[in-house]
């Protein structure tokens, strides 16, 4: 082709292009040494990642899957896992119990003393991709994802909780390529119309106001009733549903990251109390938010290096 002028969109060709729109939204990173990691049906309303550095610590939903080295653990959003270590007592009770590494000091005597050594990240990637087929997947990682991993834990042992530009992209790209790695039927494979996304964009936005049905459908210039319909046509929820599930899915995400109160928790989410906050929660979780926050929470306890 040879142009005179240069086409408007800036872009010299005319093919149309369909390229997935992914928002990935990051609730935690984090490396932590532990010495009990025993829970019993573990289901979230995220995705978690997992790599561990050394052996001692299994999940199971069929079978056992050892966390080793060698092995990047991708888990979608509500797949129901237990979680132990090795070196757990069959007896003792469920919980979880150990400490932020943030120094290369608490690293090293993390593994004197036999602790389990684990890196995580907490994440979603919105609609329609959370939607992911539920089940354990183990991926082989790259050499360069393994140091896109060291990279990641040579920022945290530094103590760091406020990631700079760079640091954030290296999370993302570790994110990008472990997910590319999985199969490709895992994915809902119906077509979204681009109005969904920008009316769910809109409540993710607004979670601690109160939104309308009439409001949503003159986002997209629609009527309340058609969009009600079109809505659930193409996600399978009533919009009020999906509203609510999003918001179960902070308050999640807030009682396990924040120190805020229930009271506060149920204001930022958008129920109208703490009461209605607690009824709604336990029965999309079958789990009381404070039971939740009591039970999945880690139980922090510092080394002293001495």
């Amino acid at each position: 082709m040879k142009y005179i002028d240069p086409p408007i969109s800036g872009d010299p060709s005319i093919i149309a292009q369909n390229i997935e729109r992914l928002n990935v939204n990051i609730h935690c990173c984090r490396y932590w040494w532990l010495n009990r990691w025993k829970h019993k049906n573990l289901s979230f309303p995220f995705w978690r990642l997992y790599w561990n550095a050394n052996e001692g610590a299994y999940i199971f939903l069929k079978d056992k899957i050892y966390l080793t080295p060698d092995k990047i653990i991708i888990i979608p959003p509500f797949t129901p896992f237990s979680t132990d270590l090795n070196m757990t007592p069959e007896n003792e009770d469920y919980g979880l119990e150990g400490g932020w590494i943030k120094s290369k000091e608490i690293r090293d005597k993390s593994i004197s003393d036999g602790n389990v050594l684990h890196f995580y990240l907490h994440f979603n990637l919105g609609y329609p991709f959370d939607n992911a087929r539920k089940s354990i997947y183990t991926i082989s990682p790259s050499s360069e994802d393994i140091a896109t991993i060291e990279q990641i834990i040579q920022t945290l042992i530094r103590g760091t909780s406020r990631f700079t530009l760079t640091e954030s992209f290296i999370i993302n790209k570790l994110i990008y390529s472990t997910l590319a790695k999985l199969p490709g039927d895992i994915w809902e494979e119906e077509a979204i119309d681009s109005r969904i996304f920008e009316v769910i964009k809109y409540m993710n936005r607004n979670l601690g106001s109160t939104v309308m049905n009439q409001k949503l459908a003159s986002l997209i210039g629609m009527a309340a009733n058609s969009f009600a319909r079109f809505f659930r046509l193409q996600t399978g929820y009533a919009p009020n549903r999906y509203l609510t599930k999003i918001r179960v899915e902070n308050a999640c995400h807030l009682l396990l990251h924040t120190n805020l109160s229930l009271k506060q928790i149920a204001e930022d989410c958008g129920f109208f109390d703490r009461y209605y906050f607690t009824r709604v929660f336990n029965k999309s979780m079958n789990i009381s938010p404070a039971k939740y926050r009591k039970e999945y929470s880690l139980k922090k306890a510092p080394y002293v290096i001495k």
